[in-house]
């Protein structure tokens, strides 16, 4: 168990009726307060109608800032900061979830800075006095209530940050399990997602000998199993809807972190995710968390840095002190021989023209059927390019088995393209028509080339590791960038990139741009690691595919390709919409 120091400034009013109690909590610190909240729940419910009725009664003035967004954006904070300034704020009063809460926090911060509030995101020193914030929670979910971070997202730049520093712990939180009656069964379920996911990124931290926090997280654990359901399916359940609200207090207020570090990754992710989708945070955690469980577990602790960002004051600074300590121990490496056999070759086109179904594509599956035949592993991906050909696909199955997930690859990008009203079209794309690509068999057949005579030993969704050797087939759209860095994340440790127009991209693995054509080669040097435009002129296959295969041994063995040596490499996931 690792030292540490614990304290917890906030107050906390639970139960029937503790609203009652806010006008004295705030009297302690002034008697004007900037009242946040988002939609109109609050009004639903009641509680807005409560709340100004205390305050009147108390000769507390107020003025409001409604319409806090599930992501709390930049824009509504500064309009929040300037409220503050006109209206002589003294406390700020957040009711609502965490997205409230968190904006009310980075208000508290900003009000008190004199800069823009995005330049305290990562800054907590900058932080040198904030508004007092007394937080009426109406959500079981992030327990904002309870922490010092608060987490904004900037619209423009896409991106969603940490603001953190112990001076916005709130001064009250008032807790009633009877304003979260109201949460609707999506924003339910999600809150407890986000509750567990707090407890998962400590309980799965390894420091030792940490018993009595790892048994009380397992408490917290099963009652949010238990009672989840029940806040689902029985909304106005008292028992439930306290259980939950009370875990989400202790899954962030820091006691369960006494001695512990937790690496756990899901939260710096989600807030990308939500930045870029703008869903809610606890479904972003819900939809990433089952992926990276299949991740946890031992691991060697020198190749494998954890950094979590709200732990530190400067996140910058901790990541480039983790990267020298990853790159020092990848320093003590030394190259080995190792088989061939033990290569994984990715297979991809683009920009190709009316030579590419002739030469480079040939030459390629030429090479993937020599590398195959040592032991070695191919893969094939791009799958709206495999249409119109997939049938050559489907009868070189090593098994039934293979067969029907080669026909579902198929059908499955196929149902994806009409999911999103995009037709199912049999021409081939404006870039390839450009290069002199007309029909539909040129295009698939093309594609298809790539992967030689040899049976298909595998069938992989979408970044699933290879797990058998020989050809395999790669579920992932035709984007040259998205489909490349699909091969990189399914194990390829090298990419065959062919073109007969020339591309100028790399994928975060080494990318050998093959050319179609000797004009293109000779015409982008810089760009072109290998020309197969040959084939046409001078050099037979047998020996064009075997130079291609040395050529192959040497960037495994260390030369680098031309975008290498531009140190060029860039990365695209598959997004939500069309990518075609």
């Amino acid at each position: 168990m690792e030292n540490f120091f614990y304290n917890i400034p906030t107050k906390v009013s639970f139960g029937k009726g503790a609203i009652d109690d806010l006008p004295g909590y705030i009297s302690e610190y002034g008697d004007s307060v900037l009242l946040v909240y988002g939609g109109g729940s609050i009004k639903r419910t009641g509680l807005y109608d409560r709340i100004i009725e205390l305050l009147d009664c108390s000769h507390i003035s107020h003025i409001e800032l409604s319409g806090v967004e599930p992501n709390p954006r930049l824009t509504t904070v500064k309009k929040g900061v300037r409220l503050c300034a006109e209206n002589d704020v003294k406390v700020i009063l957040p009711v609502g979830g965490g997205s409230t809460i968190d904006c009310s926090k980075a208000i508290a911060a900003g009000a008190c800075y004199d800069g823009d509030p995005w330049e305290l995101v990562g800054h907590s020193e900058k932080i040198k006095k904030a508004v007092p914030i007394i937080a009426v929670a109406t959500m079981a979910a992030t327990g904002s209530e309870m922490d010092p971070f608060a987490v904004i997202t900037n619209e423009e730049t896409k991106q969603k940050k940490d603001i953190a520093s112990d001076l916005l712990y709130p001064a009250y939180a008032i807790l009633d399990p009877e304003y979260t009656f109201s949460v609707p069964a999506y924003q339910t379920a999600a809150g407890v997602a986000d509750i567990m996911n707090h407890i998962f990124e400590v309980y799965f931290a390894d420091n030792g000998d940490t018993y009595m926090q790892d048994r009380m997280m397992e408490a917290l654990l099963k009652t949010l199993i238990k009672y989840g359901p029940v806040a689902v399916a029985e909304p106005d359940n008292y028992d439930a809807r306290a259980n939950i609200l009370w875990a989400s207090e202790w899954a962030i207020n820091g006691f369960i972190a006494c001695g512990k570090d937790g690496p756990w990754p899901a939260h710096s992710i989600e807030h990308q995710l939500s930045a870029y989708y703008d869903i809610t945070h606890g479904h972003g955690l819900a939809i990433i968390t089952p992926v990276l469980m299949d991740y946890i577990g031992e691991y060697d602790k020198n190749r494998v840095k954890f950094l979590q960002c709200q732990d530190v004051e400067d996140e910058q600074a901790a990541a480039m002190e983790l990267l020298k300590e990853l790159a020092d121990y990848a320093g003590t490496f030394k190259r080995e021989p190792i088989d061939a056999s033990e290569l994984i070759i990715g297979m991809k086109c683009g920009g190709s023209d009316g030579l590419s179904g002739i030469t480079a594509n040939p030459t390629v599956g030429a090479f993937s059927d020599l590398l195959i035949s040592k032991g070695g592993t191919t893969i094939l991906t791009e799958v709206p390019e495999m249409f119109g050909a997939e049938t050559l696909l489907m009868n070189r199955c090593a098994n039934e088995e293979l067969f029907n997930k080669t026909v579902d690859l198929i059908n499955n990008f196929k149902n994806y393209f009409t999911s999103h009203n995009q037709t199912i079209y049999e021409n081939p794309s404006p870039g390839n028509k450009k290069g002199g690509i007309s029909t539909l068999e040129d295009k698939s057949l093309g594609c298809t080339q790539k992967s030689g005579s040899a049976l298909v030993k595998g069938v992989l969704e979408y970044t699933e590791p290879v797990h058998t050797k020989g050809l395999n087939l790669l579920s992932a759209p035709g984007n040259d960038l998205v489909a490349a860095t699909a091969l990189a994340l399914s194990g390829a440790h090298i990419v065959l990139f062919t073109t007969g127009r020339g591309t100028p991209f790399a994928s975060p693995v080494p990318t050998v741009k093959i050319s179609s054509n000797s004009k293109l080669a000779g015409h982008k040097d810089n760009w072109i690691d290998f020309n197969a435009g040959r084939l046409v002129e001078d050099m037979p296959m047998e020996m064009l595919s075997k130079e291609l295969f040395e050529y192959v041994l040497a960037v495994a063995s260390g030369k680098k390709v031309k975008a290498e040596e531009a140190g060029f490499h860039d990365m695209a996931i598959f997004k939500q919409g069309v990518t075609l």
